[in-house]
């Protein structure tokens, strides 16, 4: 039982061994990084920033080793008491490598506190300034309106009011204005109906009394009509010219364009 259990063992020793995950080899260090640490882990800490100095300056470093070679670097500077080239070399690795830390365990504590306050007083990295789109870096524009014109505000029939866009009152202008003109108009025309002979607008004989007793109560509907037209264009031409200096939106003019049944109109009427 014993030898079976032992055969089945040596059977999975290379299977566990092939299913264990294999950790990346760190980077081979050049013979110059490895003789500076060499160097450093015997205390010789001058030969040591000599060696590093020069893996530091030689183009065939690594960059991913650059970082560990200034690390010891400002160690073996620092241990000598060169602390202005340690804060040089902690400087430049740091701004390799913002993150970078000097492990409490492997170097000594002042050390550790020394690149601390030179990590402290690094400037804070400048952020990514983004640019300003062409639309919100542009000056805006005026608004831009159309003329509107003293003459058209001083019309009767709400034509002030459609030229500032009330429409609604236009319309309800127009309409007043438009029954007051027709009932004046049409009591006018029956005024002069009814004279026999005479001068428009002036005296003049009317066939009966009864003639000429209709012709008076028509003159007065046409009074009453034809003043309420000129009070209602009177209100209409101060509202329009009230407004006429406002700025008015420009609409889109009136055009065609293709629809699946045929053409359609867009736009606005003035």
């Amino acid at each position: 039982m014993t030898s079976r259990l032992l055969c089945l063992a040596l059977l999975a020793a290379p299977a566990l061994a092939l299913a264990e995950p294999t950790q990346p080899a760190p980077p081979p260090a050049t013979p110059e990084i490895e003789a500076g640490l060499a160097a450093y882990d015997n205390g010789d800490y001058a030969r040591a920033c000599l060696a590093l100095a020069g893996a530091r300056a030689a183009a065939t470093t690594p960059p991913d080793q650059k970082t560990r070679v200034l690390r010891y670097l400002g160690a073996c500077h620092h241990v000598q008491g060169h602390l202005e080239s340690a804060r040089e070399a902690f400087q430049t690795l740091l701004r390799l490598d913002p993150s970078a830390e000097l492990d409490p365990v492997a170097f000594p504590p002042e050390m550790v506190s020394f690149f601390r306050d030179v990590k402290a007083a690094m400037p804070a990295p400048p952020k990514a300034v983004v640019a300003p789109s062409a639309a919100a870096s542009a000056t805006p524009a005026p608004p831009q309106g159309e003329h509107r014109s003293r003459l058209v505000a001083a019309l009767p029939f709400g034509a002030g009011q459609f030229q500032y866009g009330a429409r609604n009152k236009g319309y309800t202008l127009a309409a007043l204005d438009g029954a007051a003109f027709a009932v004046g108009a049409y009591a006018l025309y029956r005024t002069e109906g009814l004279k026999k002979s005479g001068s428009f607008l002036g005296g003049g004989k009317y066939a009966t009394q009864a003639d000429r007793d209709a012709a008076a109560q028509s003159m007065n509907v046409y009074l009453i009509g034809f003043g309420l037209f000129t009070a209602l264009w009177a209100y209409g031409a101060y509202d329009g010219l009230k407004h006429v200096d406002d700025v008015a939106p420009r609409s889109p003019p009136l055009g065609l364009v293709p629809l699946p049944g045929g053409l359609g109109v867009v736009g606005q009427f003035p």
